[in-house]
Formats: C-alpha cells, sequence, structure tokens
C-alpha cells in the first residue's frame, strides 16, 4: 500500500507539471506543488530517516535534540509550533510547502529554454526523497536556489538577505555567496573583476570557517551512521554530464540550437549553469573521500536539473542526453524502492 502511495504522489505531480507546461498554465504547476507537499508533509512519524528526531524536537522545545544547532531554525520552529498550537504536522506541511514550491517555480523560469517536465521529473527522481530527511538543509537549498532568480535582475542585496535567511535553517547556506561571485564575475566589465579576488579572498575563508566550526563533526557523524550519498552511481553521473557537455562544446562555446548560424544561440563555455554542474559535481564526488562534503554540493546541484533540462529540450545530442541521465534517474529512484537507503518505506501519512 505504502509503495502504491507514494508512487501515485510522484506520478500523479509529474502528470500535473506536464500539463503546466503543455498549456503553459501555472494552476497545475500550483497543483502539483500541493500534491509533493502533502505528500512531505502529511507522512507519518516513522517515514524517513530523520523526521521522527525532527518531530521529537518540536514537541519537546528543543530540549533534548543537540541536532539542530541553527538558533533561528529552532527559534523559528517555536514560534510556528506556538501558532500551530503543538501540531507537528502543519509545521512539517509548511517546510514541505516551502521547499517545493520555491524550487518547483524557480525551475518554471526556465521553462523557454528547457524542458519544464523533464526538470520536475529529475526533481522527483533525485531530489524528492531526500527532502523528505534532510529537511532543514533542503529548506536552505529552495531559499537560495530561489534567489538566484534576484542576480538575473541585479538585485544583489536581496540574493545576500536570502542567503542569510537560508543560513538561518542550515549554515551551508553560506555556500551560496559562490553564485553571486560566478553571475558578478560574468556580467562585470574586465577592469571590475579584479576588485572581486579582494572579497572573493575573505568570504572563502570566513565561510569555511563557519562551516567547520558549525557542522563538521555533526555532518561527519551523520554520515559515519547512515549511508554515504556517493557511489559507483555517481562516477556514471560524472560520466553523461562530461560525454555530453563535451558533444556540446564546439570552437570554445556550446551549440544549444540547432538551425543556421543566426538563429543558433551560443553560449560561452563560462556559462553559469555549467560552472554549477562542475562545482557540484566536484564537491558532492570530494565526498568519496570526504563524507560531509556530499552534502554541500546539493546547492550546486540544482543547476545540473537546468543544465539537462535545456540539453534535453534542444541540445544537439537531446536523445543521448535523455537517455544517459534518465536511466541514471530511474536507476537512482528505484534503488531507493529496493533498498530503502532513506528509509522511505514503510510510506504512509497521518490519517490513512
Amino acid at each position: 500500500m505504502g509503495y502504491i502511495l507514494f508512487i501515485t504522489i510522484c506520478v500523479g505531480s509529474f502528470i500535473l507539471f506536464k500539463l503546466a507546461e503543455l498549456k503553459d498554465n501555472k494552476l497545475f504547476l500550483v497543483l502539483g506543488v500541493v500534491a509533493l507537499s502533502l505528500g512531505a508533509g502529511l507522512r507519518n512519524d516513522n517515514v524517513g530517516l530523520d523526521t521522527y528526531q525532527y518531530i521529537s524536537a518540536f514537541k519537546t522545545n528543543f530540549s533534548v535534540i543537540w541536532l539542530f544547532k541553527e538558533t533561528g531554525f529552532r527559534e523559528i520552529s517555536r514560534l510556528l509550533m506556538n501558532a500551530f498550537s503543538g501540531n507537528t504536522t502543519c509545521l512539517l506541511l509548511l517546510y514541505a510547502a516551502v521547499t517545493n514550491a520555491l524550487i518547483l517555480y524557480r525551475l518554471w523560469d526556465f521553462r523557454k529554454d528547457c524542458s519544464y517536465s523533464y526538470m520536475a521529473f529529475l526533481y522527483i527522481t533525485l531530489h524528492y526523497m531526500n527532502t523528505l530527511n534532510i529537511m532543514r538543509q533542503y529548506i536552505a537549498i529552495a531559499i537560495v536556489f530561489f534567489a538566484t532568480r534576484f542576480l538575473e535582475k541585479k538585485g544583489y542585496i536581496k540574493f545576500w538577505l536570502a542567503v542569510l535567511l537560508a543560513s538561518v535553517f542550515h549554515s551551508s547556506a553560506l555556500l551560496g555567496l559562490f553564485f553571486f561571485f560566478v553571475y558578478y564575475w560574468k556580467i562585470a566589465p574586465n577592469k571590475q573583476k579584479k576588485w572581486m579576488l579582494f572579497p572573493l579572498l575573505i568570504a572563502i575563508p570566513i565561510v569555511f570557517i563557519v562551516l567547520m566550526k558549525t557542522q563538521s563533526a555533526q555532518i561527519t557523524n551523520y554520515f559515519s551512521q547512515k549511508r554515504a550519498d556517493v557511489n559507483a552511481t555517481f562516477i556514471y553521473r560524472i560520466i553523461a554530464f562530461g560525454l555530453i557537455l563535451a558533444l556540446q562544446y564546439s570552437k570554445k562555446e556550446f551549440i544549444v540550437f540547432k538551425g543556421s548560424e543566426k538563429e543558433r544561440e551560443m553560449i560561452s563555455i563560462s556559462r553559469c549553469e555549467s560552472i554549477f554542474c562542475i562545482a557540484g559535481l566536484a564537491t558532492a564526488a570530494l565526498g568519496m573521500f570526504f563524507s560531509f562534503l556530499s552534502r554541500l554540493g546539493l546547492y550546486y546541484l540544482m543547476f545540473e536539473i537546468v543544465f539537462w533540462g535545456e540539453v534535453v529540450k534542444r541540445g544537439k545530442s537531446k536523445q543521448l542526453a535523455f537517455l544517459l541521465f534518465s536511466t541514471y534517474a530511474i536507476y537512482v529512484f528505484v534503488c531507493e524502492f529496493l533498498y530503502n537507503g532513506s528509509g522511505i518505506f514503510p510510506y504512509g501519512i497521518h490519517w490513512i
């Protein structure tokens, strides 16, 4: 019953996202977000490896749970618990709605250049189950990912404030500052680029020190007790990305569109999405040697979804790209069912 219910939620939400793409209608987008949020927010206490810890922390006012060190997250959760009269299900539902809405709405921004339904498919197969476990970090990831739209409109202050807000939930969100430097480097005149080195050199050690002081032991313990996320399948993920990147590469540029010279859109190799993918894959791959690093790459791997969505829609090798990465995504999703690495099963929701 649990397997059927979970698959129904995933498939049903994907159909809604496909309809949103075909009809260019946000109503179906909202319905899809609602479906995923209900599936995550109404889950039973034993669904997911971390759910019981979160619920115990909420019910005991964080008095016996040492795991959640971010003061901001604790205080926000206390306020919301008071507002919900101590109902933990309402709090989980709100956090799930925020996470799914921010990520999927941000992906909607790319729908003209990317296959939205394929991006939604990758989010469901590769990320959705994780949101039921590392909830705090995915809230932070969602906020940072959504905030990148401010950079496109040169709303730098809004972006920095959003990153600070995300760090309230998980201090690793400070890694999101990398997005700012990449975006700004892309548009800044050459004379200004050298001045970026100073804040960059200052920001890197500060972020590193903060993460090491607040997260190193905690994350290392987490991974020593639970499964490692980086394994042989991740090598396949890197090879697939590298292969498609190489096929798209031509005369120091990515040729994304087929057609005449004027109709083709030429994208510089310094394209932001590609840089973020490389950064995410590299950081996550280091998790094979330093386990806590594999989760830190998740901030950048959200743009991996955008990369594949774009290549599948109008890349030179879109059929090959679709076959390569869809195989990987489905394999990961099926393995979660067979081995229950995320502790999702037996899946169930309250009142059923």
